[in-house]
């Protein structure tokens, strides 16, 4: 189920929405290998997610928000 093939499926649905943030961009820089570690990681049961970003939007109220890494996101997709 962590196959490359599967893994890659899994980026480009997570990249839709999320292609020009710095996280994703930085993910794009080395793909394949990116992806090749991943794959590694979820088969060989070492995968730990990465710590969440946090920050406050105040606009239409304020609240905080906890914003995964987009490597753990690529996860979320799987």
């Amino acid at each position: 189920m962590a196959s490359f093939t599967t893994i890659y499926a899994c980026y480009r649905a997570c990249r839709r929405r999320k292609r020009r943030t710095v996280n994703a961009l930085l993910f794009e820089v080395d793909l394949e290998q990116h992806i090749v570690q991943l794959s590694h990681d979820l088969l060989a049961g070492t995968y730990t997610p990465r710590p969440a970003l946090a920050f406050m939007l105040y606009k239409p109220k304020q609240r905080e928000i906890f914003a995964a890494d987009f490597r753990d996101r690529i996860v979320h997709h799987h």
